[in-house]
């Protein structure tokens, strides 16, 4: 086998705690080489000083920084953690330009159990729909490892990063954050949200309970989502949790049968953040729809489901959730999973009207299909902030990037390396 030099990649902002740190030493001792780029002192809090890059600059002297780092290493690819980060967009015009290949992990498509690790883009700038047809689909021997909580540990990486970014200002001149959010008032959210969530706790067990035993197939989820996430805002198509709020309630009181009930779900990251309680309250009064529409801060996301007549949201990829559970999903922003046969669609509170009338159903062979090919191309079993997962999570990372031609020389055959497309990943079969 001839003698390969080796690929030097580079690491862009990570999640939250020491993956990224992680996989850059396992990515070095596969023989690639690496350079961590970090942009505050929350990053370099997590990365090791070695073969680290620290960007202080503004944020227009970021694309300069990046070609001259780009003709001084000469990369092959950059792994980023989210690709509409306002330094990842940049990457990814400058990748783009240059012919540098981009990977980017998410939060797992298919969750609890997963990470997503794609090529391109993520959500919306995910090419995994243009892949179907030409798919098959496969048998799954090994199911997926269960990866159980992990929402402490990430809870606690956060109050540390975002820590950082309140006193490290002299570290990171000019850094814009992809979230405009300062620390203490950040940690009085975070605990707002803990007291509703604690304070609606019985009342959401019964809803839930009532939904299933008196409403079964009579009631529609409106799923909200983070208000700033990135994939809402940048692929959103204009919505916003506001606009979705009034146009589900006004199209759902005038166009949905009487004896069908509504319910707006928040996400449990965003309901210490914002309250869409009078918003929900006023237009459900206005539209003569008091008492069907319905407000939920818990909810065991499966079992509300499974007895749900549809499922609303911008892009969320509960939505596949939704359709594993045989639940119709109605799509308003631009993501990877919208296709017939898996969601109807449209742009406008117009478009969703039909729906809750004859909500069309999923076609689960072509749903099966499509959960079977997220796995196969995009999705790792493992958990960001639970280290146990790291070595399998970085060898399936490292097959993934060999698969794709980015041999490294001595590429350690102790990791495993296994090949993405022809076999499983330490995964198998998705999370059910």
């Amino acid at each position: 086998m001839p003698t390969l030099d080796p690929k030097q990649i580079f690491l862009l902002q990570g999640p939250l705690g020491s993956y990224f740190d992680f996989l850059s030493q396992r990515l070095r001792g596969a023989g690639y080489a690496t350079l961590d780029l970090c942009f505050n002192l929350g990053d370099a809090l997590y990365r090791p000083a070695k073969d680290r890059v620290s960007f202080r600059g503004p944020p227009n002297k970021w694309r300069a920084e990046l070609l001259r780092l780009c003709r001084l290493h000469r990369p092959q690819c950059f792994i980023m953690f989210g690709d509409r980060r306002p330094v990842h967009i940049v990457a990814c015009e400058v990748a783009k330009e240059l012919g540098i290949l981009v990977y980017s992990f998410e939060e797992g498509y298919l969750r609890p159990d997963y990470v997503t690790f794609e090529r391109d883009g993520n959500n919306a700038r995910s090419a995994i729909a243009a892949e179907l047809p030409a798919f098959v689909e496969r048998e799954w021997q090994v199911g997926p490892r269960p990866v159980g909580k992990s929402f402490g540990k990430m809870a606690r990486r956060a109050v540390v990063y975002q820590w950082a970014l309140a006193f490290g200002h002299a570290f990171s001149r000019g850094y814009v954050h992809h979230r405009q959010r300062r620390v203490v008032p950040e940690a009085l959210l975070w605990t707002r949200g803990l007291w509703r969530k604690l304070a609606h706790a019985r009342t959401d067990e019964a809803l839930e309970t009532a939904l299933k035993r008196e409403h079964d197939r009579k009631y529609f989820v409106v799923a909200l989502q983070v208000h700033d996430d990135l994939q809402g805002l940048h692929h959103g198509a204009g919505w916003t949790q506001e606009s979705l709020i009034i146009a589900a309630i006004r199209s759902f009181a005038r166009h949905a049968p009487k004896d069908t009930r509504l319910v707006i779900r928040y996400h449990p990251m965003d309901r210490g953040h914002v309250s869409y309680r009078s918003l929900v309250e006023r237009h459900a009064r206005a539209e003569g729809a008091v008492g069907r529409v319905l407000l939920m801060f818990n909810g065991h996301g499966p079992s509300i489901l499974t007895h749900a007549a549809g499922f609303i949201s911008v892009n969320s990829t509960m939505a596949l959730s939704a359709m594993h559970h045989g639940c119709p999903v109605f799509a308003l922003g631009d993501c990877f999973y919208r296709m017939p046969g898996l969601t109807a669609s449209g742009r406008d509170e117009a478009a969703l009207d039909a729906f809750w009338s004859a909500p069309p159903p999923i076609d689960q062979a072509l749903f099966m299909r499509f959960r079977a090919l997220i796995v196969q191309k995009t999705q790792i079993n493992g958990n960001f902030y639970l280290e146990r997962f790291y070595p399998a999570m970085s060898t399936a990372t490292i097959g993934r990037l060999a698969r794709d031609g980015l041999a490294a020389r001595h590429f350690a055959p102790a990791f495993g390396a296994p090949d993405m497309a022809d076999g499983p990943l330490a995964s198998g079969v998705p999370a059910e």
